[in-house]
């Protein structure tokens, strides 16, 4: 059988969770959360600005005779705003 610490130890079911009870253990929680919202921001930025980029390339590709000149326009200043 084990017990406790030896599920701490191993990273078990009781891991982390486990010292909920214990002081600090929500502020350590609330640091890892703000941590990964903040990961998430910037995951999204960066999404956003591949996006644009796409969209740029895509308009620079197409063949010239069919290209819109005001869609080329407007993507690049899309992502001139994104810097």
């Amino acid at each position: 059988m084990t017990t406790d610490d030896d599920n701490r130890r191993r990273g078990g079911r009781l891991g982390r969770l486990g010292r909920l009870g214990r002081s600090g253990a929500d502020d350590d929680l609330r640091r890892r959360v703000a941590e990964l919202e903040e990961g998430m921001a910037e995951c999204r930025r960066l999404n956003q600005r591949l996006s644009e980029v796409l969209d740029v390339m895509v308009e620079i590709l197409v063949p010239a005779v069919d290209r819109d000149e005001d869609r080329l326009r407007a993507a690049l200043e899309r992502l001139d705003a994104t810097r």
